[in-house]
């Protein structure tokens, strides 16, 4: 029988691990995928396991480049598997008026099933939210029961916060076309490749998917949608929902 001299095995037993390790470096040194770089960890409300949040700045006044920038605030509750589907799925709230990153917690228990292998994005519309938020108190509450049967926007409460708001907000920059494209600019700043990102709705933003795109082109969204009220209607030659929101006049 012939034998392997002691030595060889001796060098075979030390180059297994140093072999080993330079694999497992090779491996290590593959970069992270864009979203991870872009925002940090965190944890939400509703969500167990941790998730990643930040801010993307965008300007007001996307045709001017110019002025005041609000911070889009978002959300993203990676997936589930070490190589993720390139769309995501993005939830766009309803209302309009309501931000969407107060919605995860809810929204990543029904959507698990899409969540193993897509990445959930929440995003909070211009206006809303954590995103430069345009609040006017409105009538209603416990000690004004009449308030609660008045229309959803009563008009001479919005005219009246108009001053308020404006103060802070160039009002004619807070329409539902801009808001997508500012979804648009989140889509690319977050590493996401695919012109048509998929998106979750319900009431008011199931108007949004099927939305052109304003100028200069940009994708719009493959829905995922169930309508929950209608009585909204859009204008398509300017685009624009014609409820009397402030955030999306």
């Amino acid at each position: 029988m012939n034998r392997v001299p002691s030595v060889f095995l001796l060098c075979g037993a030390l180059l297994a691990p140093a072999l080993a390790g330079a694999q497992g470096s090779t491996e290590a040194k593959k970069p992270a995928r864009t979203v991870f770089q872009r925002l940090q960890p965190c944890k939400v409300a509703g969500v167990e396991k941790e998730v990643l949040c930040g801010a993307l700045p965008v300007w007001e006044n996307r045709g001017a480049r110019s002025g005041r920038k609000i911070g889009l605030n978002i959300v993203v509750v990676p997936a589930q598997s070490d190589s993720p589907a390139p769309d995501p799925v993005v939830y766009i709230n309803g209302g309009p008026g309501y931000g969407s990153t107060g919605a995860a917690g809810g929204f990543v228990q029904l959507l698990a099933g899409i969540n193993k292998d897509r990445d959930l994005v929440f995003v909070d519309q211009r206006g809303t939210g954590k995103s430069n938020p345009l609040h006017c108190d409105l009538p209603g509450g416990e000690n004004d029961l009449q308030g609660l049967v008045r229309g959803l926007f009563p008009m001479d409460v919005l005219r009246a916060c108009e001053p308020k708001l404006e103060a802070k907000a160039d009002l004619t920059q807070y329409t539902t076309s801009i808001a997508m494209d500012d979804l648009d600019e989140v889509r690319a700043w977050l590493g996401s490749t695919p012109a048509r990102p998929r998106s979750r709705s319900t009431s008011y933003s199931t108007i949004v998917p099927p939305m052109p795109p304003a100028a200069p082109p940009s994708p719009t969204c493959a829905p995922i949608s169930r309508r929950r009220s209608g009585g909204l209607t859009r204008d398509r030659s300017s685009r624009r929902s014609r409820t009397r929101s402030p955030a999306n006049r």
